[in-house]
């Protein structure tokens, strides 16, 4: 199995919170499945949810209080992007949370597994606020260390590991992977994604993990994961335009672990961070990169195909030119060029266009139309070059 590469291995450790346990031993709480967001201007918020049990290989639970009970950190700081993250003199504090809802008897107490949707709102489970006691989502906001406003989101009877995406317009979550659904965070709005039998076969088993981060205008990274002997991994490319799927192969993260359980992604700049608990008794920030991630996705092999790579671009000058002159050619007379022969090759097609709707869609509905979709990259860059040509003459 293969391992995923790591920059750097950040572990969280929070204030031991102790408790004298059901044996009337000494004992504590243990930190897992942290969550991380980083805004704009630098600001880190880590979540590190901390649990009353432990789970061993065999994943069998040993509760060492009456019930199950889950406490929350939160962590505040700033990085720097040229420093390594280093949270060791970040502030720690206690999460309060009031959810002014009806609570029910349940096994389970606290919140579990927090998703960040932005800086200042997530979505939780809750089993108190289920009235089976079964774990169930709620949206809420996050002010410093309190958690509030807790609004329940349907469906809202067994739920877990939604994965919370913004598309351009409103935040969703994908629901599930096989069958691939989505839908908006509150509301019962349920789309299905035709997605390829191969990926169908590739997500047999798998459930969500993370939230999806933005790596360009419609593509949107995320982590799943399945549980087998040791758990295993995929990265998952979500185009909100096409509703493209694309999965990276298989990985571990760890050769010895035996539980690996993902809550978020974070990027920074061009760094990208992931948040992982271990064994359900430790909690690990990961930074990566774009390369390190783009590497697991499989390779089409243009040597075994015999077939080439091309490479070519598609943007709008004359808009750059504001040229009105009529008799020449428009960005939609190149297109309609394009459709007769470049978007028809059975090859691998790198475009570099700048952010014009009008390009985009061309070239996605008409690769989709002949099923070569799999067979195109897109890359919305601006066109530096011209600016540059434009000095020098």
């Amino acid at each position: 199995m293969l391992i995923f590469p790591k920059k750097d291995i950040i572990p969280i450790i929070i204030p031991q919170i102790g408790f004298i346990d059901k044996y009337q031993n000494p004992n504590n709480y243990v930190e897992m499945n942290p969550s991380l967001f980083i805004d704009e201007n630098s600001n880190v918020t880590i979540l590190v949810r901390c649990v009353n049990y432990k789970k061993n290989f065999k994943k069998e639970f040993t509760i060492y209080e009456t019930n199950s009970n889950s406490i929350y950190y939160i962590i505040n700081g700033k990085i720097n992007n040229k420093e390594k993250l280093d949270i060791e003199n970040f502030e720690y504090k206690v999460i309060n949370y009031n959810c002014k809802l009806p609570s029910f008897p349940t096994y389970w107490k606290g919140l579990e597994d927090i998703r960040f949707i932005d800086d200042k709102n997530i979505i939780v489970i809750v089993p108190e606020l289920n009235e089976g006691g079964n774990p169930s989502i709620f949206k809420a906001e996050l002010n410093e260390n309190i958690i509030s406003n807790f609004i329940h989101c349907k469906p809202n009877i067994i739920e877990k590991n939604w994965m919370p995406y913004f598309d351009n317009v409103e935040h969703k979550v994908i629901y599930s992977l096989n069958p691939f659904i989505i839908k908006s965070i509150e509301t019962e709005d349920f789309e299905e994604i035709e997605i390829t039998e191969p990926n169908k076969n590739k997500l047999e088993g798998y459930h969500g993990s993370t939230n999806g981060i933005v790596l360009n205008k419609y593509e949107r990274l995320f982590l799943i994961h399945i549980n087998k002997k040791i758990t295993n991994h995929r990265w998952l490319l979500f185009n909100v335009k096409t509703k493209f799927v694309l999965l990276s192969d298989e990985f571990i993260f760890f050769k010895n672990s035996y539980i690996e359980f993902n809550c978020s992604l974070s990027k920074y700049n061009e760094r990208i961070f992931i948040t992982l608990g271990v064994n359900d008794d430790k909690a690990y920030i990961i930074e990566t990169s774009n390369d390190d991630i783009l590497n697991i996705f499989p390779k089409y092999n243009n040597n075994e195909h015999n077939l080439p790579t091309i490479v070519t671009m598609l943007y709008d000058i004359r808009r750059m030119e504001t040229n009105t002159i009529e008799r020449n050619r428009k960005l939609d007379s190149y297109i309609d060029f394009s459709k007769k022969f470049l978007l028809k090759l059975p090859f691998p097609i790198i475009f570099f266009i700048d952010d014009n709707d009008e390009t985009y869609d061309a070239i996605c509905n008409s690769r989709k139309e002949l099923g070569l979709l799999d067979k195109t990259y897109i890359f919305i860059n601006e066109f530096i070059l011209y600016n540059l040509l434009k000095s020098l003459f």
